[in-house]
């Protein structure tokens, strides 16, 4: 339909905005990483800069300031809903109500993948769980599986329509508590019709 070609093209030039800041990265020894850490910002006052290795440092630079202010970042754990200074101090992890897609049952190994994935192996038969229901991972549904988690999302979400349009049972949007602790089971039991999800048997460590 014309709204998915028009992500398609969108997505395409976007992609290749990306490549071109690989290749601009390289020009000064950032690997893509390493780009992940800049801002736009950064990239356009390079073209202000006269030699490249001052560039160079100024950028490695950058990278690790922001390196030291993610790993800073990640120490804190902030609500969904911040009201005040009590909520900084006080966080509630709030229970979610999962999206439940058909009314099947199924009980299969899970596999976790994420946008770092490069090689999943066989999803043939698996309940593959995700962080978002992100467009970005509809090449799944190409590859068999049988049932799909995620963390994130709602009824509406891309990946809600799609599992509805392939009748595949899914669980949209059930919460960090519950996805966390489903990701060192060996199987899980999704059942839609009793709004169920439950972990079977879990791998030492």
């Amino acid at each position: 339909c014309g709204r998915e070609y028009g992500k398609f093209v969108f997505s395409r030039n976007l992609s290749a905005a990306l490549e071109a800041i690989a290749s601009w990265g390289e020009f000064y020894t950032l690997g893509r990483e390493d780009l992940s850490y800049l801002t736009i910002d950064d990239i356009i006052n390079s073209c202000y800069t006269s030699t490249r290795d001052e560039m160079t440092s100024v950028l490695m630079q950058k990278v690790d300031q922001a390196r030291i202010g993610q790993s800073f970042a990640k120490l804190l754990k902030l609500s969904y809903l911040i009201r005040g200074v009590r909520d900084i101090h006080v966080v509630p992890i709030h229970r979610s109500e999962p999206n439940f897609i058909t009314q099947k049952k199924i009980e299969r190994p899970c596999k976790f993948l994420d946008a770092t994935t490069l090689n999943s192996g066989s999803l043939k038969d698996y309940i593959i769980c995700i962080d978002n229901a992100d467009p970005g991972f509809d090449w799944i549904f190409s590859k068999g599986i049988a049932g799909l988690i995620t963390k994130y999302g709602g009824a509406n979400s891309h990946m809600a329509i799609r599992c509805a349009e392939l009748q595949l049972p899914a669980a949209i949007g059930c919460g960090e508590d519950l996805f966390e602790r489903l990701r060192n089971c060996r199987k899980i039991v999704l059942n839609c019709e009793s709004r169920v999800i439950r972990p079977l048997g879990y791998y030492e460590g």
